[in-house]
This record gives structure tokens, C-alpha cells and sequence, in this order.
């Protein structure tokens, strides 16, 4: 079984250090994404069409909400450091890098000298996990996020098209989906509300999302898990449910294909300790680790 090791979550965004074991079923993010392998066996990952390795000489790259789920490791274990930035983070202090709707032209690049440098300190440093190490760590998660922007950012074009969410009967069943992401929504019936024929508002949907309509509502209910999990004290059976899933052995299910682990070993590395407030942008960064079984 896969699991997590530490997590740092903070302004720009969250980095998790994972060891990972097992495929991971095709899932998608609200952020845009990083993986880059610390130590162990290279894999694959399936973006979108597309095959990107994860080596040490490699860095994959997932454009927010695209399509992308691990291939096999093989009989022994990969450690990945993934960096999950944060859109609003993004839009506020680095919106150029946005233009055109997409962060990266590619799902994979060579890693750079600095950027496996600076993945390889910040990944020993939440191994360490101490009090002292949070500001530090906090430090190193943007010093890994400017040397991925400088070396896999597309470049910046005077002429930014419109993000591809331009239709208006899509912009309708995002917005319900969204605020129903905790209902057993059946994706017929979001069709017939927008006034759409099933097959119709799949691949308008897909053509202006890049997702399946199921695997965004997924992406709505990850985001919903991953926030009660890492900043409430909800039990895991009512997270469920807010994910609308009538048995909580269902949800672990679909967690562990979506993150590759379970929902309470993510919360025991992720979450801050009971009774603490919910940290907000520019607060002091929790890390949290678990030894590394080799």
C-alpha cells in the first residue's frame, strides 16, 4: 500500500512526498500539478494522450484539470515529491504564466541541475519534520516552484485566447455540479437540465473542460475530501457522505484510486493537530512526517 510520508501545505500550494507502490486509476486536479521522483524505480505516468516518465532526469507535469493516472511501478516502490499549486496563488501573483489557459505545453521536461537540487533539499527537509524546518520548507516549495516555472512554464504569447469554457449551457453544469458535488448526481440529469442530449453534453463537455463529465465530478469531490481532511475533524464517515457516498468503504475506495492511499493515512500526515485553526495564506507552515520504510 501506498502512503504518505509528509505534507506541506502553505501559500503557494501543497507538496506531498509520497511512496508510492501501486498504479493510481485516471483521476484530475483543480491545481496544476508536479511530480518528480526523489529515489526507487522509474515509472510512467499517462497524461492526457501522452506517456511521461518520472526518473530523476525527468519532471511530469499536469496541466490543471488534465486527465492523468500512474502506470505500474513494478514489485518495489518509487518516492515522489508532487507539488500541487495553488490557482488562487497563481492568479494573484503570477497570472501571466496563465495566459492561454494552460501552464505547461508538455507533460514532461528534463529536470535542470537547480530544480533537482532544490526537489532533493526540500524533499530531506519534510523527512525531517521538525518545528524548525517548517519555515524553511515553506521557502523551498516556491524555490522548486520558480525553477519549474523558468524551465517548463510555456512561453508567455502577446495574444491570450479564451480559456476553452465558453459555452454557456458547460458553464451551467459546472456550476451545478459544483454546488451538488456532495449528491448522487447522475450525469443524464445534468444533461437534461442544461438542454442537452447525453451524448451531446459528453463531448461538448469534454471539449471544453478536457475531463469526462464523471471524472470532474471527481475532481470536485477530491477537493471537498482533501480540504475536510487536511482542516476539519469531520469523521471520515461524514466526509463520505459529504462526497456522496452512502457507505464510507466506498469512498476509501474511490481515495485510494484517485491519491493512491487511504483517507485516515493521508489526514495523519496532512492534518494539523487537533484543535488548531486552519492556517490562511502567509501563516506559519505545519510539517508533518512518517519514517521511511526501505
Amino acid at each position: 500500500m501506498s502512503s504518505v510520508l509528509s505534507v506541506v501545505n502553505g501559500e503557494v500550494g501543497r507538496a506531498c512526498l509520497i511512496n508510492k507502490d501501486r498504479r493510481v486509476g485516471t483521476h484530475a486536479h483543480a491545481e496544476p500539478h508536479v511530480i518528480l521522483k526523489i529515489e526507487g524505480e522509474d515509472f510512467a505516468y499517462e497524461v492526457g494522450d501522452a506517456i511521461a516518465p518520472c526518473t530523476r532526469e525527468s519532471v511530469v507535469l499536469v496541466n490543471a484539470m488534465e486527465a492523468h493516472g500512474n502506470r505500474s511501478i513494478g514489485k518495489g516502490h518509487s518516492v515522489i515529491l508532487a507539488l500541487y499549486l495553488s490557482p488562487q496563488w497563481l492568479i494573484e501573483r503570477h497570472s501571466s504564466l496563465l495566459v492561454g489557459g494552460s501552464l505547461f505545453q508538455r507533460p514532461s521536461a528534463e529536470t535542470t541541475p537547480l530544480l533537482r537540487e532544490r526537489a532533493d533539499r526540500l524533499a530531506a527537509g519534510m523527512l525531517q519534520g521538525d518545528g524548525l524546518m517548517a519555515d524553511r520548507c515553506q521557502f523551498l516549495v516556491s524555490e522548486v516552484a520558480f525553477a519549474v516555472f523558468e524551465q517548463c512554464s510555456r512561453p508567455i504569447t502577446q495574444a491570450a485566447r479564451i480559456g476553452r469554457l465558453n459555452d454557456f449551457r458547460i458553464r451551467r453544469a459546472v456550476s451545478f455540479m459544483r454546488e451538488n458535488a456532495g449528491t448522487a448526481l447522475d450525469v443524464a440529469d445534468v444533461a437534461c437540465r442544461v438542454g442537452l442530449s447525453r451524448s451531446r453534453f459528453f463531448d461538448l463537455f469534454a471539449e471544453c473542460t478536457g475531463l469526462a463529465p464523471k471524472n470532474y465530478l471527481d475532481m470536485l469531490r477530491m477537493e471537498v475530501a482533501i480540504h475536510a481532511l487536511t482542516h476539519t475533524g469531520q469523521p471520515i464517515a461524514e466526509i463520505a457522505e459529504a462526497c456522496g457516498y452512502s457507505a464510507q468503504s466506498h469512498f476509501t475506495r474511490f481515495f485510494v484510486q484517485q491519491i493512491g492511499v487511504t483517507p485516515s493515512d493521508y489526514r495523519r500526515v496532512a492534518a494539523p493537530p487537533a484543535g488548531s485553526i486552519p492556517p490562511r495564506p502567509g501563516d506559519p507552515v505545519v510539517v508533518k512526517k512518517q519514517k521511511l520504510v526501505r
